[in-house]
């Protein structure tokens, strides 16, 4: 699976689609709590690339005679309210997001709800669960995206295990990557022969775009 023209990425407009409308109320709440959210120009890029990524995947299983619909498989670390897993499960994928934070699982899991999206958060210190994942048989291979928006000095330690679990043509995202803290993480994808990784500067911060060869 390959997202053609990745560069034409629309990072000019701050406006969700209008069914998303009603994620404004809940950006708003969150800006008043002060729980950190994607900022709009990354909202939209990561809508956008979804849907581009939906597409995709609907287009190789007509081209591979498939008329089982199976939705994308993904993976998030860090949930907050689940403000970017509601994007992230917008297009019908299935998403299971992982938090440490007994509140934020919980006000996550009533806004998949209430937004209708097939989407779960775990109670779960993410970089040991995604270790627990990385040895089922099943899980291995099996992941269509994976997004990382957590404890940015975890990074580094969960990287070898998002490679093992992403799909080949898989995609790692990751949030913040111009924090220092993100140094070895994003020397871990600019260099690894098994990525091709683009950064993205938007909200005036970096947004890392990775393919699993």
């Amino acid at each position: 699976m390959e997202i053609k023209d990745e560069q034409s990425l629309d990072q000019n407009t701050n406006l969700l689609p209008d069914r998303f409308e009603t994620l404004k109320e809940l950006e708003l709440s969150c800006r008043k709590r002060f729980i950190p959210i994607l900022g709009k120009e990354k909202a939209k890029f990561l809508y956008d690339f979804v849907k581009k990524l939906n597409i995709e995947s609907e287009k190789d299983k007509i081209n591979n005679d498939e008329n089982k619909k199976i939705p994308l498989k993904i993976l998030e670390l860090g949930t907050a309210s689940g403000y970017s897993g509601i994007i992230l499960a917008s297009k019908g994928a299935k998403l299971l997001s992982l938090d440490f934070d007994h509140v934020s699982v919980k006000e996550a899991n009533e806004n998949f709800k209430k937004f209708n999206v097939n989407a779960e958060s775990k109670l779960r210190v993410a970089e040991d669960y995604i270790k627990e994942l990385s040895r089922i048989k099943e899980e291995v291979e099996s992941y269509d995206l994976i997004f990382l928006d957590f404890s940015k000095k975890k990074y580094h330690e969960v990287f070898p295990f998002c490679l093992k679990l992403l799909k080949k043509g898989g995609y790692l995202l990751a949030d913040n990557v111009k924090s220092v803290y993100c140094m070895p993480f994003k020397h871990d994808i600019l260099n690894s022969r098994r990525l091709k990784t683009t950064l993205y500067t938007l909200d005036d911060d970096e947004f890392s775009v990775s393919k699993k060869n």
